[in-house]
């Protein structure tokens, strides 16, 4: 989010100038989670940090638009083969690796987390276990916790976006 914050005060007169480019390149290496950013229009990536698109790069129809307007692609493979989720809203966009989003500091064996689109219901990103039920449990609380037979499963919605979190520890670690 800061990351796009920062986008929108980027301006320059020229679309994908070189002085652009380079502004584009200082979100990437100022935050750690940023892969890619750059200028959309509609679906295309039409510049990024990287340099002009010729025609733009479709990135396809979006996966859901967020309640805030913000189109969620979870699946777009930019370059080489790992595919980012690209948040793009007006005419910007900002790709992450799904991954970026989980905690690397889970140790217990079997233990799952997840991050979904809070009015989507979309798993964006999740390590281990997930069952689709556990959302329904949720319901339209911004939190809810519950056992499910063999996990206790805790989820909680942001108060600032529309996404939300799970994480469930198995029956054997309780």
């Amino acid at each position: 989010i800061a990351a796009y914050r920062r986008l929108q005060q980027i301006r320059s007169p020229e679309t994908c100038s070189d002085a652009k480019r380079s502004q584009l390149r200082a979100v990437i290496i100022d935050y750690d989670y940023v892969r890619a950013v750059g200028y959309v229009s509609g679906n295309r990536i039409t510049c990024s940090a990287v340099g002009a698109r010729g025609d733009g790069f479709d990135m396809g129809p979006p996966s859901y638009v967020s309640r805030f307007g913000v189109r969620i692609y979870t699946s777009v493979v930019i370059e080489g083969n790992r595919p980012l989720l690209v948040m793009a809203k007006d005419d910007y966009a900002v790709a992450i690796h799904p991954e970026s989003l989980l905690s690397r500091s889970v140790d217990i064996a079997g233990t799952s987390q997840g991050v979904y689109g809070e009015s989507s219901r979309q798993l964006l990103a999740h390590s281990g276990f997930f069952d689709p039920r556990w959302l329904a449990r949720k319901g339209d609380s911004s939190r809810g916790h519950f056992f499910d037979g063999s996990y206790l499963v805790v989820l909680r919605a942001s108060n600032r976006y529309d996404m939300a979190s799970y994480a469930a520890i198995p029956l054997a670690h309780l």
